[in-house]
């Protein structure tokens, strides 16, 4: 997964990012959430936890980082779209 992403965000098409849906699991629903301009990812194990790690541009507060436990993340749906002027 993290080579996948990876190379996504190594060949981001002029004028455009990376940004998309990160699915999570919680204990009684699942969580969505979008992020914009994804800039890095990576994989951490600690304690036989597996965290991902992802760095994005936040509009509001510059670069920010999302750690999330692997086997919380359901699903990724990650694209390429127009780069927003903020």
């Amino acid at each position: 997964m993290i080579n996948s992403i990876l190379e996504m965000i190594k060949t981001v098409p002029e004028g455009q990012e990376l940004s998309g849906y990160i699915y999570l699991l919680d204990s009684a629903s699942s969580s969505i959430i979008w992020y914009d301009n994804i800039t890095d990812c990576s994989q951490v194990e600690e304690d036989d936890i597996t965290w991902l790690i992802f760095k994005y541009e936040n509009p509001d507060y510059g670069s920010s980082i999302l750690v999330v436990q692997k086997s919380n993340v359901s699903k990724l749906d990650l694209s390429y779209v127009t780069k927003t002027k903020y």
